[in-house]
């Protein structure tokens, strides 16, 4: 089991400052094995892929560098603190934030109630000041207020502000969903298949917001996504992962011509051909 945490000193960030550094992570569930020696180092500004077959172990290592789960083995170092072991809520606090696989939002609640509570951990008036409805509270939740709807703004979620989350296209709620994440004020944002159900048109679109998020947000992301030509065109660095170990590491055009990725993930025609567009060189 994990040990006491240890924290070391804190430090400035600069490019050369590793924001997240995953070492020699494992992950088992009885005598199942999931996650085996994992090894990954951020710079920040960095935006990287891990990919792999179902079952490789990808969304396990979501859930470890997030808190959801405890690593059998190995540590977690982000923005200079120890964070393995700690609960999710005090990792978000840290600057580490997440979408899921399977999108959770708050359907009852509307698009716009929905990204204020990614912004309402960040508050400082306390019960008394809730319930008495005090200065304190009143200017931070005005605050709130302007922060939720710049974001929808940035989302296209605007005119939607009022909407049951439920109600919206898929696209829409994976949209929401980014949205909300980025309200925890992050530095590192792992995307959980963003893309997934999109169609192509949706895909583009959303490529293009990532990269302009990263840059207006001084945003380091780590995404898992099955769609190879979004993980090739926008990864600068990519991870593969089969059978709960990384079996590669290195920029889109050294995975392309990695043999060992091609047997174990990208064999069929279809993943082939995304590898290798038409006027690119394999």
């Amino acid at each position: 089991m994990v040990e006491a945490h240890e924290k070391t000193a804190h430090i400035h960030v600069s490019q050369d400052f590793e924001i997240l550094r995953a070492e020699s992570l494992s992950k088992s569930f009885g005598g199942l094995v999931a996650v085996e020696d994992f090894n990954l180092e951020m710079l920040p500004g960095e935006l990287v892929g891990l990919i792999g077959p179902n079952g490789a172990g990808k969304t396990t290592v979501f859930n470890l560098l997030t808190g959801f789960y405890r690593p059998t083995a190995g540590r977690i170092h982000f923005m200079g603190y120890r964070v393995d072991g700690l609960p999710p809520h005090r990792i978000t606090e840290h600057g580490l934030a997440r979408t899921f696989q399977n999108i959770r939002l708050f359907g009852a609640l509307s698009v716009k109630e929905n990204v204020k509570i990614g912004y309402h951990h960040r508050t400082t008036y306390g019960l008394a000041d809730a319930v008495l409805r005090r200065r304190a509270f009143r200017e931070e939740e005005l605050e709130v207020e302007e922060k939720a709807a710049e974001l929808l703004d940035l989302f296209g979620l605007v005119d939607l502000a009022d909407e049951p989350a439920a109600g919206l296209p898929y696209g829409m709620q994976r949209r929401l969903e980014i949205a909300r994440a980025l309200s925890a004020g992050p530095r590192l944002l792992l995307l959980d298949e963003p893309v997934a159900g999109m169609n192509p048109a949706e895909s583009r679109e959303l490529m293009q917001l990532l990269r302009w998020l990263r840059s207006e947000f001084d945003l380091t992301m780590l995404l898992i996504e099955h769609d190879m030509k979004f993980v090739m065109d926008i990864c600068e660095r990519i991870v593969v992962m089969d059978g709960g170990s990384i079996i590669a590491k290195g920029t889109p055009g050294e995975i392309r011509s990695n043999q060992a990725v091609i047997e174990a993930y990208l064999g069929s025609e279809s993943e082939h051909a995304a590898l290798h567009p038409a006027g690119r060189a394999g």
